[in-house]
């Protein structure tokens, strides 16, 4: 999920960092205004990305682990 605006995005980190109880983390909360820095548009960009992509390893890995892909 990606927060645009002035917020208050405090309540959605914190929704991320603790969520229920599930199989594995499978949400992450990126705050836009924060994120989407950088002295270029590419590198504000590859900020964006950056901050979107950072859990996908670990879930993917989960995933796999769980036996949820066939």
């Amino acid at each position: 999920m990606v927060g645009v605006g002035d917020g208050p995005w405090e309540c959605m980190q914190e929704f991320d960092d603790e969520l229920p109880t599930r199989l594995f983390d499978n949400f992450q909360f990126v705050d836009f205004n924060k994120v989407f820095i950088g002295e270029t548009e590419e590198k504000r960009i590859a900020n964006l990305c950056t901050h979107c992509l950072m859990e996908v390893p670990e879930q993917y890995k989960t995933i796999c682990r769980l036996g949820l892909l066939e």
